[in-house]
């Protein structure tokens, strides 16, 4: 009775090492966005600085919202150059925003 069962058990792990295996074949390796260049969806720009609720602006990189909770503002498509400073920052808000698909990147290596 346990021949069977010690069997059964090695067939068991041998099949989900299989697909372990199998299943990481099939997938491709997720792009390293370390040495990645943006492509033409970002717009270049300098460091987004944004001081309070009043500087929520096309300006500042907002490209749509509101700033509610709804009708959040848009911060994205952005390639941003930081060599010298912060990327993007917000400070002093109670508006909502959201930031994506921006690329910011320093070519010094101090941030």
């Amino acid at each position: 009775m346990r021949r069977p069962i010690l069997a059964l058990l090695t067939a068991f792990l041998m099949a989900i090492s299989a697909l372990s295996v199998l299943g990481n074949a099939l997938v491709p390796p997720a792009q390293a966005s370390e040495g990645r260049r943006p492509g033409p969806a970002y717009t270049e720009r300098g460091p987004i600085e944004i001081y309070g609720d009043e500087d929520f602006t096309s300006e500042n990189g907002v490209v749509g919202g509101s700033g509610t909770p709804d009708d959040p503002y848009i911060i994205e498509g952005w390639e941003i150059s930081a060599d010298e400073q912060t990327g993007i920052f917000i400070t002093e808000t109670t508006k909502y925003f959201i930031i994506r698909n921006c690329h910011i990147y320093s070519t010094t290596g101090e941030h």
